[in-house]
């Protein structure tokens, strides 16, 4: 096949916007669109090899696969190897447990599979840390790899233009495939071949319409200008995609066309002849586009370990650099690994293929023990990776939290209702009702419940906040939309058998959806059947796990510390808190704890408790440790001394009527 400098060039406007995306470079909202224009030259490189052979007799399909191996293969292997070290001294073990996961999955070519997840998409903040992340995309071409020249092989007797007309019904219904579900199923539509496949195909048509191509009936002169505009047209195309796409569009359905159509066009038209094939084939465009698939492969692991190794969020700077340094690492690895392999003369076909076991082999190895290990979870100090302070109130653990999402033995219904936090035999009967920001706060009234001696029964389960109305801030296909509507039910009917009632809920969630009135409704019928309604506020919303942060800076030997910066929940947690103390002033016994009254260290307000931990868990609950020291706090203030005695009254009558006094959050 002829070497055409141009594509080395587009390779190189294809990966230096990917890594600039990741690196969080302004400029590339849609760098991401790298990795379609590569699926499009991919699909031309191959198919014009495949085609080549086909016509000329000499295809085979295991000289096919054996080229796929020294291309792919000998750079992949040892930028897995590179990062186990890394991974060894850096990662805490939930981290090392799906790090080794993913190296199954990369050896195996399935990390797509791995990595795809209904509710986590490839831009969260989550993902990241990654290191193996962007491998999906080659595990993409590899399934379609594993059909497409066995395909290819059968439908290369109904001649090449039938070939093409097959290829783009392929095409086109993939592409159809993947704007009907880039709405409803955003992570399937980017992470699986079905919607991904028309990319691909798009190479595909390309290399087979050239197949076939006649001169036109025009002068060369006029397709020399056809071709300058159509092929700079494609570059308009990529450019505009790589600086006007963002992480919010539905991708990869229609407005993944005009990079992919960008591809075609400059792979079609962009000729060494006309001036944008001579601008995309100069000599710095071509080098990057040799070592491309190295500074892909490289990329995303150096930004990964680099947010793992720095505490808080990175600098942008530091960022676009550690992204840049992937460039010099890739031509070390193009010139030392990827161009030795591809010589037949000095690495025969054989060496090859055991190389690749023996590689295979060891990875598996190390991913299968290291699963099995929860991570390795013994190379981490037991002061690191004890769980004590960092947990939240799990039904496992004893606390009451129905979890029906996870632990799908858990059956819908009454048994959701039935567990206690407190005395065995209280004074009092309490309630707390809501979601998993009321289970956070079981150890809290455990502590409260045992000190006064009352017997609370807390009823949560996953986004069932208090309300009167039977809407949802969750997904609606959860079993647990099931047990919160017969939760909300079974609290409506029972509400005066209780002497106070404690309702929390997600308000910064619910605030956002517009679904606060029917929390206000269950606060007014709480408020006339039970002597006192306490309203928890929603605790410090962070941007980053804090949990994690502790022990990163536990293992690093460094200062913890959190950054208070407010974030867009933490803003909608305030606005909500605001409301619903509001709300509260309206009633004399209802009352809204501030988090003032229970988050505090040494008097006064804080996110770190006296000992110099954080009271958050994940950066939006608490943990059990977190709950207990803001009891601990709640029960030195002044308004628990009032609540308790508004609560421990021995007048048997309920409501704001047998209230000698109101209390309200300011006092």
């Amino acid at each position: 096949m002829e070497y055409r400098r141009e594509l080395d060039g587009l390779r190189a406007l294809a990966v230096v916007p990917v890594i600039l995306f990741h690196g969080g470079a302004r400029g590339f909202t849609g760098g991401f669109v790298g990795v379609d224009i590569f699926f499009v030259i991919s699909g031309y490189l191959i198919t014009t090899i495949l085609l080549s052979e086909h016509l000329s007799g000499d295809f085979s399909i295991i000289r096919f696969y054996e080229r796929r191996a020294r291309r792919i293969l000998p750079a992949l292997f040892f930028v897995l190897f590179a990062c186990l070290p890394f991974a060894w001294f850096w990662f805490l073990p939930g981290d090392m447990h799906n790090f080794c996961l993913s190296l199954v999955a990369v050896v195996g070519f399935v990390s797509n599979f791995f990595f795809y997840s209904p509710h986590v998409s490839y831009f969260d903040t989550s993902t990241q840390i990654r290191p193996l992340l962007h491998t999906w995309s080659l595990a993409i071409e590899e399934q379609y790899y594993l059909a497409f020249p066995i395909f290819l092989m059968f439908a290369w007797r109904f001649g090449e233009r039938r070939l093409i007309f097959i290829l783009s019904v392929f095409a086109a219904a993939s592409l159809i495939f993947a704007q009907l579900i880039s709405t409803t199923h955003p992570t399937f539509d980017f992470y699986l071949l079905p919607t991904r496949a028309w990319e691909i195909l798009v190479g595909a048509i390309t290399a087979t319409r050239h197949s076939t191509l006649k001169s036109g009936p025009w002068p060369d002169a006029l397709a020399l200008h056809w071709e300058q505009g159509l092929g700079l047209i494609g570059i308009l195309l990529i450019l505009a995609s790589i600086y006007f796409l963002d992480v919010n569009t539905p991708f990869p359905g229609i407005y993944a066309i005009p990079a992919v159509a960008g591809a075609a066009l400059v792979i079609s038209f962009a000729r060494s002849t006309t001036w944008t094939g001579k601008m995309l084939g100069h000599p710095l465009l071509t080098g990057i586009g040799l070592i491309s698939y190295s500074a892909y492969l490289w990329h995303q692991p150096l930004l990964a370990f680099a947010r793992v190794r720095y505490l808080g969020d990175p600098p942008a700077s530091l960022m676009i650099a550690v992204a840049l340094s992937a460039l010099p690492l890739a031509y070390l690895t193009w010139r030392y690994v990827e161009r030795p392999f591809r010589d037949r003369a000095l690495i025969s076909r054989n060496r090859v293929f055991a190389s690749g076991m023996v590689c295979s082999l060891l990875l598996v190895c190390f991913g299968v023990t290291g699963s099995a290990t929860h991570g390795f979870e013994q190379r981490i100090p037991e002061s690191i990776r004890s769980a004590s302070t960092l947990n939240f109130p799990k039904r496992d653990d004893g606390w009451c939290f129905y979890d029906v999402d996870s632990l799908r033995t858990l059956p819908i219904g009454p048994k959701g209702t039935k567990c206690y936090l407190g005395a065995a035999i209280g004074k009092k009967e309490g309630l707390l009702f809501g979601d998993s920001f009321a289970a956070q706060y079981d150890p809290f009234w455990d502590v409260i419940g045992k000190d006064r001696s009352f017997h609370i029964n807390s009823i949560s389960t996953n986004w069932c906040y208090p309300s009167e109305y039977q809407e949802s801030i969750g997904p609606t296909w959860k079993r647990s939309l099931e047990q919160c509507a017969f939760n909300r039910a079974y609290v409506l009917a029972h509400l005066a058998n209780y002497d106070f009632v404690i309702l929390s809920g997600y308000w910064g969630e619910v605030y956002r959806l517009h679904q606060m009135s029917g929390v206000k409704c269950l606060v007014g019928s709480a408020s006339s059947r039970s002597r006192l309604v306490v309203i928890m506020p929603s605790p410090k919303q962070f941007d980053e796990n804090v949990g994690y942060i502790l022990q990163k800076s536990m293992l690093f030997h460094e200062p913890f510390h959190l950054d208070t910066k407010n974030n867009s929940r933490e803003e909608l947690a305030l606005l909500a808190n605001r409301e619903l103390e509001n709300w509260a002033r309206k009633y004399p016994n209802v009352i809204f704890l501030r988090r003032d009254d229970i988050f505090t260290s040494h008097g006064h307000t804080s996110d770190i408790t006296d000992e110099g931990l954080p009271f958050s868990l994940d950066g939006i609950h608490i943990s059990v440790y977190g709950s207990k020291m803001a009891a601990k706090s709640f029960q030195s203030s002044s308004i628990y001394q009032k609540m308790i005695l508004q609560i421990e009254e021995q007048s048997l009558e309920r409501g704001p009527a047998a209230s000698s006094f109101a209390i309200s959050g300011n006092d």
